[in-house]
């Protein structure tokens, strides 16, 4: 009994010539789903097959999932010692000191919010109240300042920050750009 079953959400086969049974990813039968009918096994209302099932160059191919850059959420312990250094001031002036609490939880939504998602044919720059989605060709250049976040200047002659996006970082955009962006720790 080979087959993909949608109970099991696996996809087992059954070798009949070797009598050997294996399990093959969720993946590939959530792909193979619209491959199989039920009619292949008569009886059962399952979408199975006998013999080999789920063959790699059957299946669709899936896009790579975008790479990610973001701040570290360790960043986030910066905000509780400024919410702990402005709590020095509430003795002295009062609940109005307690508005400067504010200050700390902005900076712990721009370290949540803040980040750059990078594919094979596009960069999102994700900032506080907006993002800004740039094909690679549009990118001229990566500027780098020392501390700060990289600047995509683009062919109109604009530049984007890319949060998250530092010199340390470029390996993992290089990646992520399918080498659109040169790796500079990377030997010729």
């Amino acid at each position: 009994m080979g087959g993909c079953t949608r109970v099991a959400r696996w996809c087992v086969w059954l070798n009949p010539a070797g009598g050997k049974r294996g399990t093959n990813a969720l993946t590939y039968y959530e792909l193979s789903a619209g491959r199989h009918s039920p009619e292949d096994s008569p009886g059962t209302g399952q979408a199975s097959n006998p013999g080999w099932r789920c063959h790699d160059d059957q299946m669709p191919q899936t896009a790579p999932a975008p790479t990610v850059i973001r701040i570290s959420p360790m960043a986030h312990f910066a905000s509780v010692f400024v919410a702990l250094a402005l709590l020095m001031f509430v003795p002295a002036f009062g609940r109005w000191s307690l508005a400067l609490l504010v200050i700390p939880l902005g900076i712990s939504l721009l370290i949540a919010r803040l980040r750059t998602v990078a594919t094979t044919e596009t960069v999102t720059a994700r900032t506080l109240r907006a993002s800004r989605t740039m094909g690679w060709d549009e990118l001229t250049g990566l500027r780098f300042h020392k501390g700060g976040f990289a600047k995509a200047c683009l062919r109109d002659g604009s530049e984007q920050v890319l949060p998250g996006v530092t010199f340390s970082t470029l390996p993992q955009l290089t990646e992520a750009s399918g080498g659109k962006v040169p790796n500079p720790y990377q030997r010729s």
